[in-house]
Formats: C-alpha cells, sequence, structure tokens
C-alpha cells in the first residue's frame, strides 16, 4: 500500500477546495481523513441543534437617542427645557435656563433623565429630555437688530 504524505496534504488543503460548507458551519462538515486505513475526505455529520449564526441585533432606538445626547450635550453646557410636573401650574409649563448638572441614564428600564442647575438659585430641577434645547451663546455681548444695523 502506498504511504500517504500527510504534511503536504494539510498544508495545501488543495484536495478540500471546492467542496460546500467548507470551512463553516453547515449540516455537514468535511473533515480531512488522518488514518491510513481510510486516506481522503470523510463527511461527518453535525448533531441537530440551534445552527443559526448570530445576527447583528442593531442599534436600539434608545441606545441612539443615549447617543445622541452624549454627543449634543455635555455637563457645564447651557440648556432649557420644561421643568418636570410644571404644566399642573400653567398650560405651558415653566421654562428653566441653567447649565446642564447630569444625564442619568437607566439601561433597565429604558428611562433617561435630565438634570439642570438654576444659576439663579442654584436647586437642581428635573426637565423633559423632549424640550431640552442648548444654548449657543458668544463671547461678546450680542447686538440688538438696530444695532446690527447701524454696525
Amino acid at each position: 500500500m502506498k504511504k500517504l504524505n500527510e504534511q503536504n496534504m494539510f498544508q495545501n488543503q488543495a484536495n478540500t477546495r471546492g467542496l460546500p460548507f467548507y470551512g463553516g458551519k453547515g449540516d455537514f462538515n468535511f473533515v480531512m481523513g488522518r488514518s491510513q486505513f481510510t486516506p481522503g475526505i470523510s463527511i461527518k455529520q453535525l448533531p441537530l441543534s440551534d445552527m443559526s449564526r448570530p445576527s447583528d441585533v442593531g442599534i436600539s432606538e434608545f441606545e441612539t437617542a443615549v447617543n445622541i445626547i452624549k454627543h449634543f450635550f455635555k455637563p457645564g453646557y447651557r440648556v432649557r427645557g420644561i421643568k418636570i410636573n410644571s404644566h399642573l401650574d400653567s398650560e405651558n409649563g415653566r421654562t428653566i435656563l441653567g447649565t446642564l448638572h447630569k444625564v442619568d441614564i437607566n439601561r433597565r428600564n429604558h428611562t433617561i433623565k435630565v438634570y439642570i442647575k438654576d444659576p439663579e438659585t442654584l436647586e437642581t430641577h428635573e426637565i423633559y429630555i423632549d424640550t431640552m434645547e442648548r444654548i449657543y451663546e458668544s463671547k461678546y455681548l450680542a447686538f440688538t437688530f438696530s444695532e446690527f444695523l447701524k454696525s
């Protein structure tokens, strides 16, 4: 019986090229035979199990909202928003202007709480996340419309 050169066979692996499912998970697994009694390619059937490939779940809406908030709002930025439960006193609610104190993210319950600090009273208030706006201010005193036209 002719001796099989296994080293050359496994280094090149040219014998297994073109076989379906080679190198991946499927119903069958094609394996090079190592035995001298049964040289060649053997087919090993995998047991029935969940062989589905894990797929990309994607990014949820909550994670997208968290990423947007973290990108555009940092602690110390000047923001404004409507205070929580201020609609009980008036129809429009009470707008608070202050610096962003803390963003509390609860991933388990999918809730986001935003706290701002009022610079006049130094109290921390919670605002609605949907009404939060960043205030862009210039370093210099802004002109009124008439001053802008005269300049």
